[in-house]
């Protein structure tokens, strides 16, 4: 990684805030010339300052760069554009955000078209200090809030996205929920180092960086939450997940149509979970292994055995609509 972005680091901060103190923010960008400007001042109007933005560009085509490179020679206290390499894709760019910043305290993740409200990182910190000084700071720790959900023109459709989602995320920080489901969203998220070197180095099998890091935070340190929405998450055209309205029949027929389409074939969150046991083997108590190797045989079981292993395990999702989909028809919501 220091091959490709240079020696980690090369940036001042001020003279009472070490660079252990300073949080990381991290920025992956492609094609973001749009919403982009808004978003960076977002970042720069937040209310805790110790901050510092690394961006790094997967390639775009359009304007995107020359927008971030005037903004990281307006303000290069605050920002530093990485060199852009080879084109990784989102969690690829995210991934290696995340090794070159691999020596900081604390790391948080920025999307380039959404917008941050102005207590978004102090309140997200805050949370974080709590759980430091309850599971101590040697503990993996992830915190994550909730979001407004609004539409191109930032006009709120939902106050709450967890609510839109019909998601329930205190009540699905367990492991063997979150491999079934992931109800963390990335741009929301603050991680410890200790998490942040857990999580790392992220596989090609993993589905998306939130969901590999909330798979370790769950597996071996703690989750928190803050209820409070501290984004505008903005939804257009060119979203690369998005919200999904799970108030409307649109969802349900569209899981019906994909199981209707599915081959018999393997769905990545198993491919991600067999990773995820290789990975962290020996970490696992034996409880939790039996668990996961549970999970993992689930494609070849037979109907009755499937509903079993649910069951026993409780693998299940958020929601009676989607666990009844789940429980009848294996339709993933």
């Amino acid at each position: 990684m220091e091959d490709e972005l240079g020696p980690p680091y090369e940036y001042t901060v001020g003279c009472c805030v070490s660079q252990q103190q300073t949080i990381a923010i991290l920025l992956a960008a492609y094609n973001g010339e749009k919403y982009l400007e808004e978003q960076l001042q977002s970042l720069l109007d937040q209310s805790y300052t110790h901050f510092h933005l690394f961006i790094r560009d997967d390639g775009s085509t359009d304007g995107t760069l020359s927008i971030l490179d005037r903004f990281a020679k307006r303000y290069p206290e605050k920002m530093t554009l990485l060199p852009s390499g080879e084109s990784l894709g989102a969690k690829g760019n995210f991934s290696a955000l995340m090794a070159y910043v691999s020596a900081h305290r604390y790391v948080m993740f920025c999307d380039q078209d959404d917008v941050w409200m102005g207590n978004k990182i102090a309140l997200t910190f805050a949370k974080m200090k709590e759980l430091e000084d309850e599971h101590g700071k040697m503990t993996p720790l992830l915190v994550h809030t909730d979001l407004k959900v609004a539409d191109a023109e930032l006009q709120v459709i939902d106050p709450s996205f967890w609510h839109y989602s019909r998601l329930s995320p205190g009540r699905s920080h367990y492991f063997n929920r979150l491999v079934v489901q992931n109800v963390v969203t990335g741009c929301t998220m603050m991680l410890n180092n200790p998490l942040l070197k857990l999580s790392l180095p992220m596989p090609s099998e993993a589905i998306m960086h939130d969901w590999w890091i909330a798979l370790s935070a769950s597996a071996f340190g703690k989750i928190g939450i803050v209820k409070t929405p501290t984004i505008y998450y903005r939804q257009h055209s060119k979203n690369t997940l998005g919200a999904q309205n799970f108030h409307s029949l649109r969802t349900i027929r569209k899981g019906i149509s994909q199981l209707l389409r599915e081959k018999i074939e393997v769905p990545q969150k198993y491919l991600q979970a067999e990773r995820f046991l290789e990975h962290h083997r020996n970490r696992f108590d034996g409880q939790q292994r039996d668990m996961l190797e549970a999970f993992l045989l689930q494609p070849k079981n037979r109907w009755a055995r499937k509903r079993y292993t649910m069951l026993k395990y409780r693998f299940f999702k958020n929601g009676f609509l989607r666990n009844l989909a789940q429980f009848l028809f294996g339709i993933n919501f």
